[in-house]
């Protein structure tokens, strides 16, 4: 009976070692599966550690480009309401011009009549200066004449008085 004790200890013995042996690769297996875990784990916290820090500076861009945003909306209203004050401006300079190019057509149209008027005037007092030449002329002639005629009388007196 010895025997038998002594095989089922022996088939036990290996049975446990068998056991042993497998629970020890097992173990084996697991370490390498949870050394891997940890090595992902710390990969996934420095990952999550870098994501927290692109957040927080995700954030911060964010909040300055809110703030930009509302500096160009900002800029944007002030420069509408400035274009839309150059644009009435524009219009009553427009109004202005125009108005101001009617009176300069309206002078031309005036400086015209006036040229007219001043050729007509200049050719009035053209024609005035050769009629006063010619009555003049005429004048000198009717002078000359009398003179020669007066010259004739007092040569006649003369020629009469001396006689007598």
């Amino acid at each position: 009976m010895n025997r038998i004790f002594a095989f089922i200890n022996f088939i036990g013995v290996l049975a446990l070692m068998a056991v042993c042996g497998y629970q020890w690769k097992l173990e084996t297996q697991l370490d390498r599966q949870l050394d891997d875990l940890r090595a992902i784990n710390r990969a996934q916290e420095t990952k999550l550690a870098d994501n927290d820090k692109s957040l927080s500076q995700n954030q911060s861009d964010l909040s300055e480009l809110r703030a930009k945003l509302a500096a160009s909306e900002t800029a944007l209203t002030e420069a509408k309401k400035k274009s839309d004050a150059d644009q009435k401006s524009l219009n009553l300079l427009t109004v202005e011009r125009d108005t101001l190019k009617s009176a300069v057509d309206q002078l031309k149209q005036s400086a015209e009549k006036l040229n007219v008027a001043i050729t007509d005037r200049d050719k009035t007092i053209k024609d005035a200066s050769t009629q006063i030449q010619d009555l003049a002329s005429q004048r000198n002639t009717a002078i000359d004449k009398y003179n020669e005629l007066a010259n004739k009388y007092n040569d006649l007196v003369k020629s009469t008085g001396n006689g007598k």
